[in-house]
């Protein structure tokens, strides 16, 4: 070895972003250019492998979803070669946000999961966490490399001697013997380490046994010596060289010492920063998932149970958001130090990530000793949060899981178990505690057993449309309809909406499917005017989510273009959800959508946020009324009354159209006539049809007049 292999400094720490999407890779590699670091990016899996062979990267940002192979397959193939096995990887992704894909990354060696949109300072403070931690550990193997140089050269303190007795110590050893108290030159192993006994007990057994070993196997062990002048702690990496030959004796033996305290030091720094959160300095996951290790051994060992408490704060992110990052961080702080005083001493509170903690309790003989710490804890977090003169009030959820729940709770499990308990207080409106049950864990397999179907179903083309009538209420006839989504499941046959949609919505896969329903209607609808059939508007439920996408009017309008058709042909529902979600986005895309010539409908209006406000502010044509209150007209006289105010106060708003969904009967439809509602539909018309089906519907209107 010489100091030409010793690492570069002056070479920067190189960072690695792999994404399918070049937009992505772009936004990504804007954040990171004012790092003092080389970014190199791959656009896909294969790509990327081919780099990290080839270069040495301080850290991945790596997409999960992506064809071909995804961030999963690609993390695995990373962590299966020596030369990446421990490169940090940091999953950055749009769509698997759930827990459970958030532990499936880190089982497959991720260190951290971060959500898109990317936050820039966030990921900035990650990067810059690993580039430090790639830097020590360069410092850490260059000074390994320099200790073998200092070695060879004998800088170190040098000790020759001959069973006990010391025949020679260099200039750097007798300055070693002063740091442990000596005035004088010290004439023996005894005398030299007099004040460590147990060191020179293992002193003198490795000197004994290297007179039996050749020089190659010399011994090399470490040291810790508590300075008798002080109270520092001195790490020395200790080696034993015997000497033979014609001009040594057989018995005489070097010891080389080697100070290693200050990157003892550093090695005991970074383990430190590995096992606790920066921010709050709480134990960190990992320390968690170890404790839980080991706490699972004891566990098996004398069944003494275990129970673990997961505590999440309510709607923390909007927080974050409305008040700012540094508030936020202030009440994690505020957070975690309230929360150390519910602990008793043989209690830990690890932050798990985000605004989770996590507490281990072991010997736990019933489940409902936890529920007045839980309840504590609860009280504790109600309490206002005083920064910079400003309160804030912050509430929390709680979810526990014991090991004396039952015999299908094992350690294993526990903290997702915990986490699904969470999720339920949460669902409950926040603010509580839930316990776990082995159904939490049964709807978790049926949710991901219906996002892997639903991903299939888009794979294999299993979604079709079915179209209902939309009638004029005076003369009867056919004058729009509502293309609805059906779901051909290969083994459960037809798949009702209400079923897949809110997976759709809650996974983003909502976005794909939505554009796949617009480009189909719109497919249909060039087909029956090939084939001769006049086509009245078509009109698609459009996601709040696809709103947020700024490519929305764009895509229509082209959608339209490549299949001939006109933007009347085409109506888009929203419901009273994507008010609650409005930005200047979803208000630009609405306003093009109207302006370009599409009718806009409110669907369900009644059963939401319904406020008048929402109907001055935004351009809507068609207001569309839930069939809860049309089903009601005959038998309860305030909800007839509730319909007939909703169709006048449309009609005064420059002529909106209202539309009245779920009629069934004639007595129904007489009322909505009474009232001058424009529209219906209904079974009292016609169920939704497949496209075959409805083409024939209007082809027998249409040939009759």
């Amino acid at each position: 070895m010489n100091l030409a292999e010793t690492i570069n400094f002056d070479e920067k720490p190189k960072i690695l972003i792999v994404d399918d999407v070049p937009s992505n890779l772009l936004v990504l590699k804007g954040i990171l250019e004012d790092l003092d670091a080389e970014v190199h990016q791959a656009s896909g899996g294969n790509e990327a492998l081919t780099l990290a062979l080839d270069h040495d990267f301080a850290l991945i940002l790596l997409d999960i979803h992506m064809p071909n192979m995804d961030g999963y397959e690609v993390a695995v193939h990373l962590r299966s070669y020596v030369r990446t096995q421990k490169v940090p990887i940091i999953f950055v992704t749009a769509i698997f946000k759930e827990e459970e894909y958030k532990q499936k990354g880190y089982d497959v060696g991720a260190v951290d999961y971060l959500e898109k949109p990317v936050n820039p300072d966030y990921l900035l403070a990650k990067v810059n966490v690993f580039l430090e931690l790639h830097q020590q550990k360069q410092a850490l193997q260059n000074q390994q490399h320099k200790t073998e140089i200092t070695l060879s050269a004998i800088p170190d303190p040098v000790i020759t001697v001959i069973g006990n007795r010391i025949v020679y110590m260099n200039e750097t050893a007798t300055s070693l013997a002063q740091v442990f108290g000596h005035t004088k030159a010290c004439k023996s192993l005894v005398e030299l380490f007099i004040f460590s006994p147990e060191n020179l007990k293992q002193i003198q057994k490795i000197v004994a046994e290297s007179s039996q070993l050749p020089p190659e196997q010399a011994h090399a062990v470490e040291l810790t010596f508590a300075s008798p002048k002080s109270s520092n702690n001195y790490v020395y990496e200790f080696r034993v060289v015997p000497l033979r030959g014609k001009s040594a004796s057989t018995e005489e033996t070097v010891l080389i010492f080697h100070d290693i305290s200050s990157l003892r030091s550093l090695s005991q720094e970074m383990a430190y920063q590995a096992f606790h959160d920066p921010l709050t300095t709480c134990p960190n996951r990992r320390f968690f998932e170890d404790r839980l290790k080991s706490a699972a051994s004891r566990y098996e060992r004398n069944k003494n149970h275990l129970a673990i408490m997961l505590i999440g704060l309510d709607s923390f992110k909007q927080l974050n958001d409305s008040a700012g990052r540094d508030v936020g961080d202030k009440i994690l702080r505020m957070v975690t130090e309230r929360l150390k005083t519910a602990l008793r001493d043989s209690e830990t509170l690890c932050r798990l990530g985000s605004d989770e903690f996590s507490i281990l309790f072991e010997d736990i003989d019933d489940i409902d000793m936890l529920k007045l710490p839980a309840e504590r804890i609860l009280g504790l977090l109600s309490e206002p949060f005083n920064i910079n003169n400003e309160e804030y009030k912050v509430s929390a959820s709680i979810g526990i899981t014991s090991t004396n729940l039952g015999p299908n709770i094992h350690p294993t499990s526990m903290l997702s178990d915990a986490d699904l308990a969470l999720c339920e207080a949460k669902k409950q409106g926040g603010n509580r505690t839930a316990f776990f049950d082995l159904s939490m864990r049964e709807s978790l397999n049926q949710k991901i057993r219906l996002d892997k179907e639903l991903i299939q179903a888009i794979t294999d083309s299993q979604f079709c449309l079915y179209y209902q009538p939309q009638v004029d209420v005076h003369s009867g006839k056919i004058i729009g309809m509502e293309a609805l989504i059906r779901w051909h499941h290969p083994e459960k046959n037809l798949v009702p909406p209400l079923d897949f949609l809110p997976t759709l919505e809650s996974t983003g896969l909502i976005k794909e499917v939505g554009a796949w329903v617009i480009k189909e209607a719109c497919q249909q609808a060039e087909q029956w005017q090939q084939e001769g059939l006049e086509v009245p508007c078509i009109s698609v439920n459009v996601s709040a989510k696809q709103f947020t996408e700024k490519g929305l009017p764009d895509y229509v309008k082209a959608t339209l273009s490549e299949h001939g058709l006109t933007p009347d042909k085409l109506g888009i529902e929203i419901t009273e959800t994507l008010f609650m979600e409005s930005t200047m986005q979803v208000e630009n895309n609405l306003r093009e959508l109207h302006d370009m010539g599409c009718e806009i409908s409110l669907d369900d209006f009644g059963t939401g946020y319904s406020a008048l406000s929402y109907l001055l502010r935004f351009p809507i044509d068609v207001i569309k009324i839930d069939q809860v209150f049309i089903h009601s007209l005959l038998t309860q006289p305030q909800y007839k009354d509730m319909v007939s105010a909703i169709i006048h106060m449309a009609h005064g708003f420059s002529k909106m159209k209202v539309l009245c969904e779920g009629v069934e009967n004639v007595s129904e439809l007489a009322i909505l006539n009474e009232m001058k509602c424009d529209t219906y539909q209904g079974y009292l018309y016609s169920k939704p049809l497949p496209a075959n089906e409805m083409k024939q519907l209007l082809l027998n209107e249409q040939q009759t007049g």
